[in-house]
């Protein structure tokens, strides 16, 4: 993976809003350009335990995020549909989430908030 933005841990940093949307622009067109794995009755008996699934979701969600970030990007007059930008909004916002967030498989706080949040940003819009 490229290297996150600044995350808020004891060597956080600043950076401009401007900066951190060019920054995740950049990692939507990395992880959009990634093959997704299918999911594999393995892959959910590995992802039995709340950090294994934690550790997938870190890996796949993203990619799946990011294909349909670009997905959307690509339609011609995406922005004039409310629906679309609506949609699209959900996807970077959740994007940006969790590539914010400080995946630590002792302590999954940080990272269970960012998924509830998703969830409750994209109830009814978004099935996930």
């Amino acid at each position: 993976h490229p290297a996150c933005p600044a995350r808020a841990s004891s060597t956080a940093f600043q950076i401009s809003e401007e900066r951190l949307h060019e920054f995740l622009q950049a990692e939507v067109a990395f992880f959009a350009s990634q093959e997704t794995s299918s999911l594999t009755l393995k892959q959910i008996i590995d992802a039995s335990t709340p950090e294994r699934a934690a550790e997938f979701a870190v890996q796949e969600l993203p990619i799946r995020f990011a294909q349909r970030i670009l997905q959307i990007e690509n339609l011609p007059h995406w922005r004039s549909s409310p629906h679309l930008t609506q949609v699209h909004g959900l996807y970077s916002a959740s994007f940006r989430d969790l590539r914010m967030v400080d995946l630590d498989v002792k302590r999954l706080k940080a990272f269970t908030e960012v998924v509830q949040n998703m969830k409750r940003r994209t109830k009814g819009v978004i099935p996930l």
